[in-house]
Parts: structure tokens; sequence; C-alpha cells
């Protein structure tokens, strides 16, 4: 362990399965850390991650008994359930189906481990984390370290955000001011918030731009429910996530965006014509308004790449929501 000083740091240890859990909190207690406190449930845990001293590491299993850990993960870094959204967080898991590490990947967590693993894999990740953590980003559905094995290959428009470390903080032996990092944490959750409303502009332009042929061409299948809510949903979050933003001005045209949405969601099966005929126009000052230093047009082709590459894939997620 070496060079490290992680005495101090304090780590969340959760397991349901005894053996495992003592054998990582023996393996945390080796490695040099003080101040791992050890839960079998769900509740606890989540109990733990609510509390004022916010904790540097979490690591947790992937079925804890008791509640939905990718949940909890996914609460934490949108800032919901404690006051260090940015906590790292490595998960470990003996399911290591697709399905599982989609979850772990989707909810915002640093690292997956499937079993069976060695303390000593855990240990290499901490000092990766401590020395080399990957930055934030945020999509319209994500927020979390950057998942993308290439970074230079993705989405260049995708900034990436320096988040609050205090495991590196406190594993280089710095002293860690909780008012400064209270400030520090709001500083980057408003400039999340902003990625965010920047991210959901253009998904609302990508539904509209699904749902609107649909009904003009009178072919409204059982997706396009599913896409109008999820239109809704993206609405009212944008409205409710405006107050305190850059984008504060626009709150009369998202709110009304948002009526049209709900209106629409409502009667999805007939809704007024009236109400469709607003959604591309008011789709399209939305994403000029967040976005005002980009040429309309390109943002008008990005958006038609995105239906060209994403369409299907969209819709099988909803097809797969309506089973």
């Amino acid at each position: 362990m070496a060079q490290e000083n992680v005495d101090n740091v304090i780590m969340l240890l959760a397991d349901g399965k005894a053996e495992m859990r003592r054998l990582m909190y023996d393996g945390f207690r080796s490695y040099g850390m003080r101040e791992v406190r050890d839960f079998s449930n769900f509740q606890a845990l989540e109990v733990a991650a609510s509390a004022g001293v916010p904790p540097d590491l979490i690591v947790t299993d992937t079925t804890l008994p008791g509640g939905d850990i990718f949940e909890l993960i996914g609460k934490i870094r949108t800032g919901d359930i404690g006051c260090y959204p940015f906590v790292p967080i490595i998960l470990m898991t003996w399911n290591a189906d697709g399905e599982v590490i989609k979850k772990a990947v989707d909810c915002g967590a640093d690292y997956i481990l499937a079993a069976p693993f060695a303390p000593a894999d855990v240990f290499k990740r901490v000092r990766i984390l401590i020395n080399d953590r990957k930055p934030f980003i945020v999509t319209s559905d994500y927020i979390g370290p950057d998942r993308r094995r290439d970074p230079g290959r993705g989405d260049s428009s995708i900034p990436l955000i320096d988040v609050p470390n205090t495991l590196r903080t406190k594993a280089n032996g710095e002293v860690l001011d909780l008012t400064e990092l209270s400030a520090a944490v709001n500083d980057a959750m408003s400039e999340i918030n902003d990625q965010r409303l920047v991210r959901h502009s253009y998904q609302i332009n990508l539904l509209v731009e699904m749902i609107v042929p649909a009904y003009r061409k009178e072919e409204v299948a059982p997706v396009i429910r599913v896409h109008v809510q999820k239109l809704a949903a993206v609405a009212e979050e944008v409205s409710s996530r405006l107050a305190g933003s850059r984008f504060e001005h626009v709150a009369e045209l998202c709110q009304n965006l948002s009526d049209v949405a709900d209106s629409i969601n409502s009667n999805w099966q007939s809704p007024n014509q009236k109400d469709i005929d607003l959604l591309k126009p008011l789709s399209q000052a939305v994403l000029t308004s967040f976005n005002p230093d980009r040429d309309s047009s390109d943002m008008a082709g990005e958006i038609a790449d995105m239906v060209s590459n994403f369409a299907g894939k969209i819709n099988a997620e909803a097809e797969q929501q309506l089973k």
C-alpha cells in the first residue's frame, strides 16, 4: 500500500454475505484504512450514504438485500441522496450477466468487479481512483464518470467535468475542509445541471422528430405512447431544473413545451392537432435557447443523425417497456 495516506478515509463497505464482508473488511484494514464502516443491508447503507459527513469511498455488492443498489447510486449522482454526489463507487457482483453490467455502467459507478476477485483487485481500483480518476460527463440520462472506452472517438460536444475527489485529497495528506468541499460540490453541480439541460434539449428534439411524423402519417404505434411519456417527463424535468441556472430566462418557453407534452400524453391516441403542430417549433426554440452559440443548421443536422442512428434502438427499448 505504501504511499497513499488512507488512514482517515471514510469508507462504506456493504455486502449481505458475512464471510465476504469480513474478508473485504480485513483487507481494507490491512490496506491502511481505519474508518471502514460495514453494512449487511441496503437500508443501512442508504442511511450512511445520506449522513452529514460524506464518505470518501463506497464499495458494495450489487445484490444487497432490501433495495435496488443501482437506483441508490443514481440518486447519489443526481444529488437526491447525501451531500457528496461525486463519491467514488466500486461495485462487486457474483452475477456478471449483460443486464447487471449494463445497470452498473448506466447508474454512474466508477468500477464493477465480477467475482471471483482478490482484495488486491479492489485496491488497484482504489489507487486509480486516487491518482487517475476519470472526469464526469453528463447526458440526458446519465451523470457519472466518463464511460467511453476511447473518449476521443465519442461526442466531442459533451464536456468533461472535473469533480471534487475527497479520496484523493485525504490520500495525498491534505486537510479536507468541509466548507470548501460544499462550495466545490455546488459549483460542479451547477455545471452539471446546465449540461443536463443542454443534453435534454437534444433529447426533446430527437423525441419530437420521432413523434410528430407518426401523428401526421396517422401511424401511431404503441411505442409512440412511450415516446410521448418520455417527452413529457423530460420536459417536466427541464422546467424543474431552470431555477438558478443560466437558462432561467427561458422558463416560460419550457413550461409551454411541458404543458403541450402533458396535453398530448393525456390523450395520446387522438391528441389535439394544435398541440402536435406546436411540438416542433417549441422544441426547436428550446434547442436554440439552450445552445445560443451553436448554428441552428448544424444542430438540425445533428438531430437528423441522432434519429438515423438511434431511432431503432429507442423503438426497441420502448417495445421492451410495453411487454
